[in-house]
């Protein structure tokens, strides 16, 4: 609640009983909740997004936070299919960018998942003379914020990443994260926009929670009403001839039960790909631990399932998921079998649209190969 919402609302509450204020530097605020009025949270996305409010997305670099935010702003500017097989509702959306070029990276994203361009608009920076373009700041430019948001009927803001647009300040003194973030959260208060603020994450203990891991002041996730996280499967349950195959799902959501992950991929040069729910959480996948391996032991592994290979390839080649369910069977685990398969050059080759595992081919480099 900003300071003018509870000015508006303390105008017509009852008078409460008069307190002595003798002897006090400040005068108590208070306000009797009979006389608020409950409201329900309005959501841009059902579960995942509330409108006016921030919304933080987290994740590795790399691991496809950026095209996710560009999925979103397409559909909700065509009134598209949103990940979980919602409808969209029809919004103008507003990038704040740091990173990614406009014409090269941004574009060619909302292009291909079929965005109506006209409703996405990009603030580059600010000017007053109208060639000099300066860098836009959360804290001191929130006026020029508020301004566009409301000229340009704005329904979401995409901040990618949120570190690029606050103040320079200590980002692990939660004072400090409070005072950058207090003027963003009021004029999302007062306008009713959606933000998705892109953070991201470091390497941490299995045992933390996913959104403990965001790099920064606890108070990120603390002011933010709703957090999401992206992580990819862990290597045991990615398939060799499909792209990397992530999780998508909230791990914060303070007006919501947290809806069920979703799994995701993104093909080369194409777009964002969901397959449905997921049936590891968040908290499964960040805590997954990789067996330990000794070097006596990882080695001896090794050895029998390159024997395995040697044995199971030897009349010719396979297609991986038979090799895979056959190792598993003799008690091979799917990380041993492919660093086995890697030691001993067993090469992927593709067969018009499948791919298959071989020993070595003598006419061939180690590695992938497309025979026709």
């Amino acid at each position: 609640m900003t300071t003018a919402t509870l000015a508006n609302q303390l105008a017509d509450y009852d008078a409460l009983p008069q307190l002595p204020t003798s002897g006090l530097a400040e005068i108590p605020t208070l306000v009797r909740l009979s006389q608020v009025q409950p409201r329900e949270i309005d959501w841009l996305w059902p579960g995942w997004l509330p409108k006016g409010m921030l919304t933080i997305l987290g994740g590795y670099a790399g691991d496809g936070k950026s095209t996710i935010t560009m999925a979103l702003a397409a559909a909700f500017s065509t009134g598209g299919t949103l990940p979980d097989g919602m409808k969209a509702p029809v919004t103008n959306t507003l990038l704040l960018l740091a990173e990614d070029d406009l014409e090269h990276v941004v574009r060619t994203r909302l292009d291909a998942h079929g965005a109506d361009v006209d409703r996405i608009i990009s603030l580059t920076g600010k000017s007053t003379d109208g060639v000099t373009n300066r860098p836009i700041n959360l804290v001191t430019d929130i006026n020029l914020l508020r301004h566009v948001i409301t000229t340009q009927d704005i329904g979401l803001i995409v901040i990618d990443p949120l570190s690029s647009f606050l103040s320079a300040s200590d980002r692990n003194s939660e004072g400090d994260v409070r005072d950058s973030l207090a003027p963003l959260i009021q004029v999302l208060e007062e306008t009713g926009v959606a933000v998705i603020a892109i953070m991201h994450v470091g390497k941490s203990d299995a045992y933390q929670r996913s959104m403990q891991r965001l790099l920064g002041s606890t108070a990120f996730t603390a002011l933010a009403r709703s957090v999401w996280m992206v992580v990819p499967l862990p290597d045991e349950m990615q398939q060799e001839e499909l792209p990397t195959r992530k999780v998508l799902g909230v791990s914060k959501s303070n007006y919501a039960i947290a809806p069920t992950p979703l799994l995701f991929s993104r093909p080369l040069d194409s777009a964002v790909e969901f397959h449905g729910p997921s049936s590891m959480s968040l908290e499964d996948v960040f805590s997954w631990r990789k067996p330990r391996e000794t070097a006596t032991t990882g080695s001896e592994e090794r050895d029998k399932a390159k024997a395995f290979l040697q044995s199971f390839l030897a009349g010719g080649m396979k297609r991986p998921y038979e090799i895979e369910a056959a190792a598993i069977a003799e008690g091979h685990t799917t990380r041993i079998l492919r660093r086995a398969k890697e030691e001993m050059n067993v090469q992927s080759i593709r067969v018009k649209d499948r791919w298959y595992w071989s020993l070595p081919l003598p006419f061939t480099k180690p590695g992938e190969v497309e025979l026709f």
